[in-house]
């Protein structure tokens, strides 16, 4: 007799800092989404850090584009990427997510007064 309840599985490699992986999937969880809108939402995060780059935070903190880049992802790539999910991953949004990154960026106590490096 068929299982008429079989439910399809389907798994997604989760890029990024480990300590961000559990906020990735349960936001990949809540939206519900398709393994090509996962990777496209892993995409358009990895290139709004980039559009963000020359945008503000980057000058205020004296960083190189790799130096920002990490930073981001150590900070605050989970909620990048959950901003991808909330935009279906649609690149014409960039900028907001790029803007929502300066903003949380700048707005990280551990990162106020930072020095620029020499």
């Amino acid at each position: 007799m068929p299982n008429s309840s079989t439910r399809q599985f389907t798994a997604v490699a989760i890029p990024g800092p480990a300590h961000h992986q559990l906020a990735i999937g349960e936001a990949l969880l809540a939206h519900c989404t398709s393994p090509a809108m996962a990777v496209n939402a892993f995409t358009l995060a990895d290139h709004a850090i980039t559009a963000a780059w020359p945008l503000g935070p980057a000058a205020i903190f004296g960083l190189t584009f790799t130096q920002f880049h990490e930073l981001a992802v150590q900070r605050e790539f989970a909620e990048v990427v959950r901003l991808a999910l909330v935009v279906d991953a649609d690149f014409d949004r960039i900028d907001e997510i790029a803007s929502a990154l300066q903003v949380a960026l700048l707005g990280d106590t551990d990162l106020q007064g930072r020095q620029p490096s020499a």
